[in-house]
């Protein structure tokens, strides 16, 4: 019975760590996951598989599934610069683009595209709200990118302004918003940056990716929805105040800081 307990447990935190794994489609998962809503013993191992893999289970529901989420940056299964530096291999990724800059640029542009889908603290405490069919386009994310870099840049006081984050948004002011020419996205320019982006937020299952005639469109999913909560602690939307600065209090530099690392 332990066996097979441990084994059941193991196999649920398994499914959660595929990207778009589908509790309709998927039998297996959707029995693992009923069984977490009648046998308190089930949840216990499931959290206890996840934490030895320094996981924490953000949710677990029949709708999103199990959401998990890394316990930490150094976890294998963060996601860090140096993941995007593989995504990015090549002619698409500048060679000359400073480190620090790179970093503000990313963690900017994901902040600037969970802040595109929820505008409002509101918004993201809804559970009901990806079934109103919220969607963007890349135009969409930029329009609100811009906002942001426009508001750390034109910040009275530059010495406030974390310095990733200000040497991110004077890159992304100063990148062309399209190149005519470009067969595919990099970081040359605001529109490729975006959609590179966006592009790994969908195969993650964070975005729904649906093609039409004027172009991708994206709609968050359930599971973005449950992390950005966890991950932004109901700060995500004072991102042009606090998040983009460096407050002299050192218990809110520590949170900037540990907000700043959850993005990049």
């Amino acid at each position: 019975m332990e066996t097979d307990l441990v084994y059941k447990s193991s196999r649920l935190v398994y499914k959660g760590l595929l990207p778009k794994a589908n509790t309709e489609k998927d039998a297996e998962y959707k029995d693992l996951l009923k069984l977490c809503i009648s046998d308190h013993d089930f949840v216990d191992a499931v959290n206890a598989v996840a934490e030895g893999l320094s996981l924490a289970v953000v949710d677990i529901s029949e709708r999103g599934g199990i959401i998990l989420t890394p316990l930490s940056s150094e976890s294998r299964f963060a996601m860090g610069l140096s993941e995007y530096r593989k995504e990015l291999e090549g002619d698409s990724d500048p060679q000359d683009m400073d480190a620090k800059a790179k970093r503000g640029l990313i963690a900017l542009t994901q902040v600037a595209i969970a802040a595109t889908f929820f505008p409002t603290a509101d918004d993201l405490d809804d559970d009901d709200y990806e079934v109103l069919g919220k969607s963007a386009a890349i135009k969409d994310m930029n329009t609100v990118l811009m906002n942001m870099c426009d508001n750390i840049v034109s910040e009275e006081d530059q010495e406030l302004i974390a310095p990733s984050l200000k040497m991110g948004a004077e890159l992304i002011k100063a990148l062309p918003e399209t190149l005519p020419n470009a067969k595919l996205p990099t970081l040359k320019f605001r529109y490729g940056a975006i959609t590179i982006i966006a592009k790994h937020l969908e195969k993650s299952g964070m975005l729904n990716l649906q093609k039409t005639s004027d172009g991708d469109v994206y709609f968050p999913t359930y599971k973005y929805q449950q992390l950005l909560k966890r991950r932004s602690v109901g700060r995500l939307f004072d991102l042009c105040h606090e998040y983009s600065h460096a407050p002299k209090d050192p218990q809110k530099q520590d949170q900037r800081e540990a907000l700043e690392n959850n993005y990049v």
